[in-house]
This record gives structure tokens, sequence and C-alpha cells, in this order.
């Protein structure tokens, strides 16, 4: 895959420079403790049900938080009247609902008479309410919330609010850990809140229902304040925590719950600019990320910067026991904060990330994490994001970015590659290919093409995996055609044959292919791709070493976000991975 003697030292040159600029850009957003915060993409919908949430708590004495709050919205309005996830994002019903609703709690719609009718008019044409159940298909984690909203704000009467099943909350956990419900623990806080809510304003009509509904209460209250962390933000999320204030407070439950914690996350929580992001941030995502770009990169393994990093990632192992379902876990969270769940992603990508500086598989905290992962697998041979499931749940099912990370991680903590849980994943991941050569992950999309997943991202996760096995190579030159097949006329990648191309989508299709340069098949097509993407990523490189960011990113399976350092350290990976391979 070598490109010609004058026109690599041109483009080598080029790549020198992209790399040193990626590289200390990021070494210029460590944080002093040793992590990357990042930079999540300012939210519409958690700026408009935070703005809901304060006004509700005290609209006097929140009046300005929630007018800042406000005119960000009508500023951030799209040219048809609606609003999506990002200040950059298309339009959708949801998030247009929600923008709507906070305008009218706040009795803005006179005052803001334009915007409000040009989201009226929006709403009907993609079906009101209603579309929003379309929208999120059998999901209803965030349908329920947004029918409450409307309730709430006069959009929509109260009969016609579906409920939540928040009397689940009376199972033992010995059963709930055996059966699958219609939502995972990650959501509870919005299932009882939410569910809290409509039960108080519209009981069912069912009678032995009602009375299941009644009876929970007391114990949804007490897990509501069991699963409140110290500093009050419920996931670390102001959608999650704004959504627990308004269905407490509006049921009259906010003086049995710890509102004023939740307030004082929600107020530290919003940007200058009035909004708020979906979450607070991704810290430790984002610091095995940059870790190990910043490694490939070639950065000292023993410097400051990448030890302090270590350090700190190690300090971040946690074990804990799930309220709900009883379940002990062992590795990472998303975040340094106190309230995120472990998950197999975080986990096997701090474990990847720890094993480049030297990590020993003999620590305890490996171990640990190992055995917890190993136990995660499902019966398929693929990994889940929290636990294990039969399928019914997004976040139980399988799903192949998870488990390429999960198995690269057991294999450098020391696993055979010949044993039953290798075995097992491979063979899944060989099955999950579809026809065109592609994979689809969970956790990345592009919302820009419609479709809730990125191929992308599956196929470099894939085409890594099965580079570091040493075989299937009639997937991997499925794959590698795909990829091929799906380049951009400029030179990139992203948005489907002739779209739009980003960086991000670029750094995966240049790491799948990338991951196969031994490969007989392809030859110099696979070269020539791969030349055309890295002076793409050289030539959309800004001077301060970031690139443009795209809304790649996926919260819940159902909101997109846009991040700071995804923008720099995967364009910085595929750069440094060409580098080598040009030695």
């Amino acid at each position: 895959m070598k490109v010609g003697a004058s026109a690599r030292s041109g483009l080598a040159a080029r790549v020198d420079s992209c790399i040193e600029s990626a590289a200390n850009r990021l070494l210029s957003d460590q944080e002093q403790e040793g992590h990357w915060e990042g930079e999540l993409a300012s939210s519409p919908f958690a700026t408009a049900v935070a703005s809901i949430a304060l006004h509700l708590l005290d609209g006097t004495l929140h009046a300005n938080r929630v007018s800042k709050a406000l005119e960000w919205l009508v500023y951030h309005q799209n040219d048809d009247g609606g609003w999506g996830d990002t200040d950059i994002s298309p339009s959708n019903l949801p998030t247009t609902i929600a923008s709507l609703a906070a305008l009218k709690f706040a009795g803005e719609c006179s005052r803001m008479h334009q915007p409000c009718l040009n989201a009226y008019k929006y709403v009907d044409r993609f079906g009101g309410l209603a579309g929003v159940a379309k929208y999120y298909e059998s999901d209803r984690t965030f349908a329920g919330p947004i029918g409450i909203l409307c309730g709430l704000s006069g959009l929509a009467d109260w009969d016609g609010v579906g409920g939540l099943p928040f009397e689940a909350v009376l199972l033992p956990s010995r059963i709930v850990g055996k059966i699958d419900l219609p939502f995972v623990s990650f959501s509870l806080p919005i299932i009882i809140s939410i569910g809290l809510l409509q039960h108080i304003k519209s009981p069912s009509k069912r009678l032995l229902l009602k009375r299941l509904r009644e009876l929970a209460v007391p114990r949804a209250i007490e897990l509501l304040n069991r699963l409140q962390p110290s500093h009050g933000g419920y996931l670390e999320s102001s959608v999650c925590t704004s959504l627990v204030v308004i269905g407490t407070v509006a049921a009259g439950k906010g003086n049995e719950v710890d509102v004023g914690k939740s307030t004082g996350f929600l107020v530290a929580g919003q940007r200058a600019d009035g909004s708020w992001p979906i979450v607070t941030n991704l810290s430790i995502w984002n610091t095995t990320l940059a870790m190990r770009a910043l490694s490939e990169a070639g950065l000292d393994l023993s410097g400051a910067a990448l030890r302090g990093a270590a350090q700190w990632l190690i300090l971040q192992f946690r074990e804990n026991t799930d309220v709900f379902t009883g379940r002990n876990a062992c590795g990472w969270t998303w975040t340094h904060l106190d309230s995120g769940m472990i998950d197999a992603d975080d986990t096997s990508n701090a474990i990847l990330a720890l094993a480049r500086l030297g990590m020993s598989p003999s620590e305890k905290y490996v171990r640990k994490s190992v055995q917890w992962l190993r136990s995660l697998q499902n019966p398929n041979g693929g990994w889940p994001t929290f636990n294990r499931g039969r399928g019914s749940l997004v976040f139980n099912k399988s799903c192949i970015d998870i488990t390429c990370s999960v198995v690269e991680a057991l294999l450098v903590a020391g696993l055979p590659a010949n044993s039953p849980e290798i075995a097992r994943a491979i063979s899944y991941v060989r099955r999950m290919q579809k026809k065109d050569g592609s994979w689809e992950p969970l956790w990345f999309g592009n919302e820009f093409s419609g479709l809730k997943s990125n191929p992308f991202y599956g196929a470099f996760k894939a085409l890594n995996l099965l580079s570091a096995m040493g075989n299937s190579r009639s997937s991997s030159r499925k794959a590698l055609a795909w990829i091929l097949g799906n380049k951009n006329r400029d030179g990139g990648w992203g948005v489907g044959a002739n779209g739009r191309s980003s960086p991000e989508e670029t750094a995966f299709a240049l790491m799948g292919l990338l991951s196969q340069e031994k490969m007989s098949n392809g030859g110099n097509q696979i070269g020539t791709a791969v030349t055309e993407g890295i002076e793409w990523l050289t030539e959309h490189q800004h001077p301060d070493g970031l690139w443009n960011r795209t809304p790649v990113g996926i919260y819940c399976e159902s909101m997109w976000y846009h991040e700071r350092t995804y923008s720099v350290a995967f364009p910085l990976l595929a750069l440094a991975r060409f580098k080598r391979m040009q030695r």
C-alpha cells in the first residue's frame, strides 16, 4: 500500500504536520487530573426539558435561566420550523414537540408568536404526538416523557398520554434479573418519575393496574432516592435529571425526593449561551480514545501525559450492584462522575488503553473486569452494553462494536485466542456481516444519512478484530469491497456514496482499509483509496488541530450528538496508522 516516492514526500510532510497539530490539540485539552472531558454538542431537547424543570420548580427564581434557554432555542430553530438534536442537526418531531412545549409552558408563545407558529406547522406536518410513537417505534423511554410534556404544557389532553410501567419496581431483584422488561435499569429514573406523574394525573381505568400502581408509589420514591447521586444529577444527564424533577414535582412528590440537589446539578450544567448538553461529559470514553490516539501517534509512553492519564483511569475502576436488578458489575463507566453505569464498551476500551502502556493482566482490576466481561457474553456469542439479554432490549442485545472491543480486550488480558468465548464471538461477527459486506454497530450512526447505525464504524471495528485474529479472509474481502464502493467523489467517506464526507467516517473507513494492508485482494485500488482519504483529512484540518464535528454519536439509541474529542482523536488514529505503514 505504498505510494510513489515523489507523491509520498509531499503527502508525508502534510501527514506529519497534521499529526503534530492534532496531538498538540489533544494534549492542550487534557485536564490537569489527567483525563479528557471533551465537549458534547448543546442539545435542543436537553435545553427544552431543563427549562421546563426550572420553570416548574420556581419560575421567578429561575426566570433569567429559563429566558436564556428559550432564546437559545429560538435562535437554533431550523428554517422548516423544527428543531434537531444538535445545533447542526436536521429537524425531528420529538425534539420539536419538546421545544414547543417549553415555549408554551413558559407562556412565551404570544411573545415568540412566529417561532411557535412555525413549530406548530412542523408538528402538524409530521403527525403530532401520534407521530412520536412511530418515530421511536417500540422504545417508550422518551416517547412517554414527550407525552407528559405535552400534557403539562397543554399541547395534548392527559387522557391521550400513555403511561410508563413504573409498577415494575415491585418485582423482587431476583425476578427482575431473569425476565425481559420493556426497559433497562439505565432508564429507571425516567420510567419511575414519568410513570408516577402519569398515574397521578390520569390513573389507569383498569382497577387492578391502578391499585398496583398505588402500591408501587412508596417503592418508586425509595428507588429514586437510592439512585440519586450526591450531586443530584441522575446518570450525569441533564435530560434524565430534568425529567425526574418534572415528574416528581408535578406529581406533588418533590418533598419526598431531594430535588434541591438535582436543581443544583441543572443550574451548574447550563452553559453560558443558555443551553445544556444531553450528558455532562464522556470523560472515561474520551480518555481511552485520546490515550490510544496519542500512543499510536508516537507520544512517549513513559511521558507525563499518558502516565497521568493511565493513573487517572485506574482510579476510575468501580465495583457495584444494580439496586434494581441486583446484578454485580466490575469495570468502567463512560464518566468519572458518580452516577454512570458500568458497561462493556468502556470497560474493554479502558483495558485496551492501559495495555498499550504496559498494564499487567494480573492486576486485580483487570482480573475482575475480565471475569465480569466473560459473564456478560450472550448465548449468541456477542456482547451487550450493560446486561445479558435474550434480545428484546437494545442495551441487552449483542452488538458488533462492543463485541469486537471486548474480544480485543480479552486477548490482551491473556485469554487464549482458541478459547470457547473467543470462538463464539468470531462466529457471531461473521454471522452479523450484511450481504453487502458491512456491519451495523450500536453506538455510532450518521444523522444525515437517516440511519441509526454507522456501517463505516462497524466495518472498522470488525476488520480490526479479524485482522488481529488472522482469519476470515472472505469476510474481510467483502468488507473492503463495501468500503471502496462507498467512497465519495471528494476522496472521503460519509453519508453513502457521493454524499457529504465527514472526518470521523473518513477515519473509520481508512482504519478499516489500513487494517488489511497485506491482503492480496484490492491491491492498488486500496492504496489509491487510502491515499485519497488521507489527503482529504489533511485538507480539512483546521489550524487549531480540529476537524468539523459530525453528529455520529447516539445517546440511548435515539438522540444524536457530536463531540469535540471525536473530531480530532479518530482522524489522528487514522493518520498515525497510515504513517506507520509507510515506513
